[in-house]
């Protein structure tokens, strides 16, 4: 099968949401990151198995109370010795199975195994920092499973807000965002600038750089620009 793993990411949200979870992709280094009645279900992406994915399973079990791994499904496959093998040791390890039906046009998805017991969590800091990514995001603007490609973080989010609002403006002042109801962690995205979407043109007083102007054009991030400039 020639696919790639961000392939198995949209049939996957489809299902989950379908099942009432809040999905987000690519959320601290994990491929799927999933709410549901407060509890966090965390999905790692791959076409095959391999040991390198039952390391990462493993490892987000120390903070979420639910772990799957997903990998491309074909009739072959299902029924080779290997697989039976997958699954026996996957559930001694208490982690979940999905397979999407990659050899499909449907891509059905279907959970193979289930974890049988919620875990506890060993790492109450990462947990957290899962959370505050998962809460700063307004949707889910990003596609599980990619590889080297530019993620909207909270932070990238909440610069892009930033960068919409200045534009609109063409120069806004400190004072002015705290009108607005912002908080000094928005006033340091001005300040430092991380991007270079920003040029300070006076005292406590910005515009938009000429970086900017390219962000506010770039494709990937069409849908927030149009979200936060009332487009």
């Amino acid at each position: 099968m020639d696919f790639l793993e961000e392939d198995m990411y949209a049939p996957i949200c489809d299902y989950l949401r379908s099942n009432g979870y809040d999905v987000r992709g690519e959320v601290k280094d994990c491929d799927i990151a999933a709410y549901k009645d407060q509890k966090l279900t965390v999905v790692e992406l791959k076409k095959a198995f391999n040991l390198k994915l039952i390391y990462q399973a493993i490892d987000r079990q120390d903070f979420a109370q639910s772990v799957y791994i997903a990998i491309g499904r074909s009739n072959k496959s299902m029924r080779d010795a290997n697989f039976k093998s997958m699954v026996k040791l996957l559930k001694r390890l208490d982690i979940g199975l999905i397979t999407v039906a990659m050899d499909s046009p449907i891509k059905t998805v279907e959970i193979i195994l289930e974890p049988e017991n919620q875990r506890k969590t060993k790492s109450y800091k990462r947990k957290k920092a899962i959370e505050t990514e998962f809460e700063g995001r307004s949707g889910d603007f990003n596609t599980g499973g990619v590889n080297k490609k530019k993620i909207i973080t909270a932070y990238r989010e909440k610069s892009i807000e930033i960068l919409c609002l200045v534009a609109k403006s063409e120069v806004i002042s400190n004072s002015e965002l705290r009108e607005k109801g912002y908080d000094n962690k928005a006033l340091s995205i001005l300040q430092k600038n991380y991007y270079g979407w920003f040029e300070k043109v006076g005292r406590g007083k910005y515009g938009v750089s000429a970086t900017g102007i390219e962000a506010l054009e770039d494709e990937k991030y069409k849908k927030l620009i149009e979200h936060y400039s009332g487009d």
